[in-house]
């Protein structure tokens, strides 16, 4: 159990649905030959895969398009999220946001996914194209709870031309025995260790630099960077019964 699934069992905060055997927005499932004939389709939209489309929803349309400039998009980060990610929203569904728990219920941002807290923006800029997908979030199950996040808020995905510079920190040693702690791929794990507001240990990457220069920040939200403080955390977890 994590330390937002802790929390959260506590005492579930306004973005967390109670998940009673189905969800709002269903992620959308499609067969291979369905993806391979829309890549036919839209040769110059960003590979989709499985993995991508299960982020959308079933109650809504996957679409392909494509954005002409002007226009701008945004996508919220934390230190942790590369700000040439793949996922954003347009400047009107930004802009109608009032603060950090709608953003996570309509586009079904898990607290372990970003934690938010700024916000990047990218300029398609007068005589560009960019092609995206489009469509509604799918919903998401909080993991070691029996809560979800709704979706149903407009995604956009594309993927930026250059990706950001990550701190490329001291790999991570296991404390007990002094080895070297390796990643999926068996290279050495260079992630950054923060303690969380519970107090548990949660390795994150480390954003260094934003390259692509359609993209401007990351500037501030002015929502705060934690759904939990510390002193919230504290007093959730010794007054409120997890069990």
């Amino acid at each position: 159990e994590s330390g937002a699934a802790k929390l959260i069992n506590a005492m579930p905060p306004a973005w967390a649905k109670e998940f009673t055997g189905s969800m709002k927005h269903p992620p959308l499932e499609m067969k291979r030959r369905k993806l391979d004939e829309l890549m036919r389709e839209h040769p110059h939209h960003p590979k989709l895969d499985r993995n991508i489309v299960e982020t959308f929803s079933a109650r809504g349309a996957l679409r392909a398009d494509a954005i002409r400039g002007p226009a701008k998009l945004y996508r919220i980060v934390d230190p942790s999220n590369e700000g040439a990610g793949m996922f954003w929203i347009s400047e009107e569904a930004f802009k109608a946001l009032k603060n950090r728990d709608e953003w996570r219920s309509k586009f079904a941002v898990k607290p372990d996914w970003n934690q938010n807290g700024w916000f990047v923006e990218y300029e398609v800029k007068a005589g560009e194209t960019l092609h995206v997908w489009r469509g509604p979030a799918a919903s998401q199950k909080i993991d070691g709870t029996s809560y979800y996040l709704e979706g149903g808020g407009e995604q956009i995905v594309f993927c930026p031309a250059s990706r950001d510079k990550m701190i490329n920190a001291l790999p991570r040693v296991d404390r007990k025995t002094g080895a070297i702690i390796t990643n999926h791929s068996g290279a050495a794990d260079r992630r950054v260790e923060f303690t969380d507001v519970t107090g548990e240990v949660a390795p994150s990457k480390l954003r260094a630099q934003i390259t692509d220069s359609h993209i401007k920040g990351p500037i501030e939200t002015g929502w705060g960077t934690a759904d939990f403080s510390a002193q919230e955390a504290k007093r959730i977890l010794i007054t409120v019964p997890t069990t």
